[in-house]
């Protein structure tokens, strides 16, 4: 499971970065799905391992992208948003790369 995580999570860090990009609502609309559930996917894994503050931030970026409330930001702030979660999903597959490395994998 942990190996379909991280292909996930480079998805949508992939996903975070082409969103940068301007392109038609309809791409915007498909990549708020995709996060909505990746996010949802995200968090469930966080509260099964324990790590309740990354499950916190995770069920929060799932309320943010979420298909059905949409907060009313601009365009900037939601680069800069997208910038965040691209930090936050990489930082979060080079901790799980080295607790794997040292065998504290759970």
């Amino acid at each position: 499971m942990r190996y379909l995580i991280w292909f996930l999570k480079v998805v949508l860090m992939i996903l975070c970065g082409i969103c940068l990009l301007k392109m038609p609502y309809g791409s915007y609309v498909f990549f708020r799905y995709v996060a909505f559930t990746l996010f949802l996917l995200f968090c469930v894994e966080a509260f099964k391992r324990k790590y309740t503050n990354l499950g916190i931030v995770w069920a929060v970026s799932a309320f943010m992208i979420s298909p059905f409330v949409k907060p009313p930001l601009g365009r900037t702030l939601w680069n800069i948003v997208d910038v965040i979660w691209i930090v936050v999903l990489l930082g979060t597959l080079v901790v799980d790369l080295r607790k794997v490395n040292k065998g504290e994998w759970k």
